[in-house]
């Protein structure tokens, strides 16, 4: 159901980046008839258009301790802000995830944002991608707090799969282009293995 309501979401991003507010309402309003967490892209439109350089290093600073100093208050806080019963169940889970996937995510940002004046130099929409991917860096730190966050975080950082690459076109030296393809595809797959279902099985090569 939360694949179905992603590829809505997906959709969505036309009219984000367009910024037709009511159609994107609509679209994410439709992807939440799958899944209720999609109801949380709404942040998408006022957050994605936010621009300054020091803003992400004082909220990721500001989550990730709060993360680690107020984890009963987060919980109390989701608690309160749920709008089903499924989800406010959430607030009461002990289960949590490592750092692993949270540190893969970062640095995945932290890789795209060196290279954030060229982006957006480029086009203007990397800036709107940077501010989802950051988003999703967010959600996944409340992660070590309820596992049931990463769902959350993957309707933002989904869209690395267009900035990532978009990325790595701003190298202009082919050998380390070609350097960085191997190193993200490496990342990548590793943060499939350690951050999902995958990471039950044993492989065999």
């Amino acid at each position: 159901r939360q694949g179905v309501a992603m590829s809505f979401i997906i959709l969505s991003f036309r009219f984000l980046r367009e910024k037709r507010f009511f159609l994107f309402i609509i679209m994410v309003i439709f992807a939440s008839l799958f899944h209720t967490s999609a109801l949380v892209f709404l942040i998408a439109y006022p957050v994605s258009f936010l621009k300054g350089k020091y803003i992400y290093i004082v909220l990721l600073i500001t989550v990730f301790t709060a993360s680690l100093i107020f984890p009963y208050q987060i919980r109390f806080l989701i608690d309160l802000l749920a709008w089903t019963e499924n989800l406010a169940a959430y607030s009461s889970w002990s289960d949590t995830l490592n750092y692993s996937g949270l540190v893969i995510q970062l640095s995945i940002f932290i890789f795209c944002f060196i290279f954030r004046k060229q982006l957006i130099k480029d086009n203007q929409i990397n800036q709107i991608l940077i501010n989802l991917l950051f988003i999703g860096v967010v959600f996944q730190m409340f992660s070590t707090i309820i596992a049931e966050f990463f769902r959350v975080s993957m309707y933002f950082s989904l869209f690395s799969v267009i900035l990532i690459p978009n990325t790595i076109h701003q190298i202009k030296n082919y050998n380390a282009r070609y350097v960085i393809y191997i190193s993200v595809s490496i990342l990548l797959i590793t943060y499939v293995y350690v951050s999902s279902l995958l990471s039950g099985f044993e492989f065999f090569f």
